[in-house]
């Protein structure tokens, strides 16, 4: 599930997770709780904060969709960690991370 991913600084960004068991099968992660979140480093708190209480984070299927807008991104710049954690409706959790990189514009 983890993704690495370069954005620029003020883009709007939809960042796709597809969610698969240990053995590479699809999970199906529809009505699940859901929470996105982007840190400077793991033991910082988090600077972007996204969940499916929202329409921002749709979990569907097999896959979680995070929709950022270009207000969400216009004051990061740098290298952060992402981080989902999934709940499902038996109350199991699962947890990916990788990094992103925010770069800035020119214009």
């Amino acid at each position: 599930m983890a993704n690495d991913f370069t954005m620029y600084q003020g883009d709007s960004k939809t960042i796709v997770y597809n969610v698969v068991d240990a053995d590479g099968a699809a999970v199906d992660v529809t009505g699940a709780s859901v929470t996105f979140a982007i840190a400077r480093n793991l033991e910082s708190t988090a600077v972007l904060t996204k969940t499916s209480a929202t329409s921002a984070v749709v979990a569907s299927g097999s896959s979680v969709t995070v929709t950022l807008s270009a207000a969400d991104t216009a004051a990061l710049f740098g290298l952060y960690f992402h981080e989902l954690q999934i709940t499902d409706s038996s109350g199991n959790v699962s947890t990916t991370r990788g990094m992103v990189n925010v770069e800035d514009t020119v214009i």
